[in-house]
């Protein structure tokens, strides 16, 4: 998995990290501690962790400072972002060091036709995840994500205003992220409870160019559930505030179906190198508020 970078590093990187004095650098810390003391049974060393790697995003973002119930989406972006600028960081002081969040990021290519002209213009943009919008399964969002859009331009033709907006995958990355846009924000944040069929693979074969956290409530109050896969087999853990249970693969895919909000899926393969690069196994859930 990729969070087990942070724990193979050499102590050169980590004396690299301890000595660039910023938020971002401080919270890689913590998840590094937090993902070597997973198996402790000292629950006064991982609340001093989470302690610290809440303290250190607040201090980038006063949002989650206090104990005011915030988004999952939000938060994951926040730690993503702070990664990233510490992986920039540590490439500048010469360390021969992987980002984790490359792991992450992939490119998609948008093509824009003119419906005047024909001219066609193409784009590749990076990302590290996908906003989905709910449907009946999650190869339907996949699918109305990359539909044809019409959009404003201006063209060089000068007759053209409008285009054809299509987009497709440039490249793919190790661990898929999908964000399930569960709340109407035409309707005051209301949130969307439809049944979404989740799939325990994901085949991206048939796509252009070609594995769950969430929240149970409201906008303003709720707490976050995770489900996450224990090893290789068809054991799940839920991690419901301090409660852990076991549960399988296929009773999580239907008690979330209504509730999923992040989905991970992780490359087929990816630890030998030599994988079906469009296949995905889904590794994590999380439900929404």
């Amino acid at each position: 998995m990729p969070g087990e970078n942070f724990t193979k590093e050499p102590k050169e990187v980590l004396h690299a990290r301890s000595s660039i004095h910023s938020h971002s650098q401080l919270a890689t810390q913590c998840l590094a501690e937090l993902q070597q003391a997973r198996l402790s049974s000292s629950k006064k060393q991982k609340k001093q962790l989470l302690r610290a790697l809440k303290s250190c995003l607040s201090a980038r973002c006063p949002a989650f400072d206090g104990y005011d119930q915030e988004d999952a989406h939000e938060f994951l972006m926040l730690i993503l972002l702070q990664l990233k600028e510490e992986g920039e960081a540590l490439r500048t002081s010469c360390v021969s060091s992987i980002c984790p969040v490359e792991h992450f990021e992939f490119q998609l290519k948008s093509v824009r036709t003119c419906t005047s002209c024909g001219l066609q213009v193409s784009r590749v943009e990076d990302f590290n995840h996908l906003s989905l919008n709910l449907r009946s399964t999650l190869a339907h969002s996949l699918h109305a994500y990359f539909q044809p859009t019409d959009i404003e331009i201006s063209c060089e033709c000068e007759q053209g205003c409008r285009a054809s907006e299509v987009q497709e995958f440039s490249t793919l990355p190790r661990v898929l992220i999908l964000h399930v846009m569960r709340f109407d924000m035409l309707d005051y944040g209301e949130k969307l409870k439809d049944r979404m069929d989740i799939p325990a693979q994901l085949d991206l074969s048939d796509f252009p160019g070609v594995a769950s956290l969430g929240k149970q409530s409201s906008l303003d109050s709720g707490h976050y559930i995770s489900d996450v896969a224990e090893g290789e087999g068809d054991s799940w853990l839920t991690f419901n505030d301090s409660e852990v249970s076991h549960m399988n693969e296929s009773a999580v895919l239907k008690r979330r179906a209504k509730t999923a909000y992040l989905l991970f899926y992780v490359r087929s393969g990816a630890e030998e190198n030599n994988p079906p690069f469009w296949k995905w196994d889904h590794r994590a859930v999380t439900p929404c508020p």
